[in-house]
């Protein structure tokens, strides 16, 4: 069994009253896993769980949609006297967060006191705990990365932020559930090459990929209905809005 509780389901700015990035994944064994960390997302996870409880985080891209939280939260770790939790970043992620440290006048190491923090390979699976992660590349404006995570019976396959790109189909191939971003509420002509997809595209690629239901993420509240109607439209009645604080089975 894989439960996915959504934190936030917004994009780089929060929707009214909600928070940006961020999911909390539990398997059936092992603690709950931190998905993103986006904005109010270092808040909206202690109405789930302690921060002690925590097994780890793993971050999909270095855009603060999906990690600024991170800093908020390193407080809250040192609050509440959590030694360390792994912190898994994409490849040159580690660079990012060492910047920052500089920037915002923190000292040398301030990330590193509270997260033991590696970069994952894109290659090969991550195993935390009873779950499995894999990584497939998006169509993103930096290099960002989808997530197939399983338990070894049931997966989720998690778009993180991307443009409508064939290789995702085959990775997302058979997934239970698809939690898959609607950024746009329609596809955009002559933008050059999309990093975001409409509620049309994600109905697609989840059906392409024989996902058996869709959960639409990452979405503006004005396009809410929208993007859910474009996505029924195209990948049938099974989909839904992400809706925070809630919590799915996979």
């Amino acid at each position: 069994m894989v439960e996915l509780t959504v934190l936030g389901n917004g994009p780089s700015c929060p929707n009214p009253g909600g928070f940006s990035a961020g999911y909390l994944l539990r398997g059936p064994m092992g603690r709950p896993i931190l998905l993103d960390c986006g904005h109010g997302i270092s808040g909206a996870v202690q109405a789930q769980v302690a921060l002690n409880d925590l097994e780890a985080a793993v971050i999909s891209h270095m855009h603060p949609d999906h990690f600024f939280d991170l800093l908020p939260l390193r407080y809250g770790l040192q609050f509440y006297g959590v030694e360390q939790i792994p912190l898994y970043l994409p490849p040159n992620g580690t660079s990012v967060i060492d910047s920052l440290e500089p920037v915002l006048g923190l000292p040398t190491g301030f990330f590193a006191g509270r997260y033991a923090i590696a970069e994952y390979d894109t290659n090969q699976p991550l195993v935390i705990g009873s779950l499995e992660m894999t990584f497939s590349p998006t169509q993103h404006f930096i290099p960002a990365y989808a997530l197939r995570v399983s338990d070894g019976q049931r997966t989720l396959f998690y778009s993180a932020d991307t443009g409508p790109v064939e290789s995702l189909v085959q990775f997302a191939s058979g997934a239970d559930l698809g939690l898959v971003e609607a950024t746009l509420e329609k596809p955009r002509a002559g933008a050059g090459t999309p990093g975001h997809m409409s509620g049309t595209q994600a109905g697609h690629l989840a059906r392409a990929a024989g996902v058996k239901r869709l959960l639409l993420t990452h979405y503006w509240a004005p396009y809410a209905e929208t993007v859910l109607a474009e996505a029924k439209d195209v990948f049938g009645p099974d989909v839904a809005l992400a809706e925070e604080g809630k919590t799915y089975r996979v």
